[in-house]
């Protein structure tokens, strides 16, 4: 007489479920510590923030270079460079960091990390340069950034002449580098 296939199913689904949990033991093991924890279709990791670049670019002991996703502050030599980096400088060089990676595109075409960045009182550091003038909004869809929240607080910024748009210099206008 042949088993009934009914039978066959069950045991295997069964004895699958008994090796899954020591499987995943296994698995959890080899894992790096500074492997970043998805949640919400989002990678988060800890870390410390070692330097600051430029004001959407900092640097991390663990994940390397990050960039600030949904902003864009100047580039070295634009006017408000210094300023923005100084900014950005005092608000997290040295201290620990929550980054929170953009799981549709981890990476820019520099291989840099891009992320949302919140500081140990848990502060967006992203939205806060934002909001202080420091940089201009950069739309980063599909990473998580709320757009239209975020173009808000470029514009009360703006609206309160904060940051780079403070009197400008004559001629000076804070210039949009291309992202890839």
């Amino acid at each position: 007489m042949l088993p009934d296939p009914r039978q066959i199913a069950a045991a295997a689904i069964l004895s699958g479920a008994l090796l899954l949990p020591s499987h995943a033991a296994a698995q959890s093991a080899r894992k790096p510590a500074a492997a970043p924890a998805k949640s919400a279709g989002r990678l988060l990791t800890h870390d410390t923030c070692t330097r600051v670049l430029e004001g959407d670019l900092i640097e991390g002991a663990k994940v390397g270079r990050i960039r600030l996703i949904g902003v864009i502050a100047p580039a070295k030599g634009e006017p408000g460079w210094r300023q923005s980096l100084d900014y950005t400088r005092q608000l997290v060089q040295g201290k620990q960091i929550k980054v929170e990676i953009c799981a549709e595109r981890p990476n820019d075409y520099l291989d840099r990390v891009r992320a949302v960045v919140y500081l140990p009182d848990a502060t967006n550091l992203n939205t806060k340069v934002l909001r202080a003038g420091m940089a201009r909004i950069l739309d980063h869809r599909p990473c998580h950034v709320d757009v239209r929240a975020w173009q808000s607080y470029e514009a009360e910024a703006r609206k309160a002449r904060r940051g780079l748009w403070a009197e400008p210099a004559p001629g000076a206008r804070v210039r949009i580098r291309p992202q890839r």
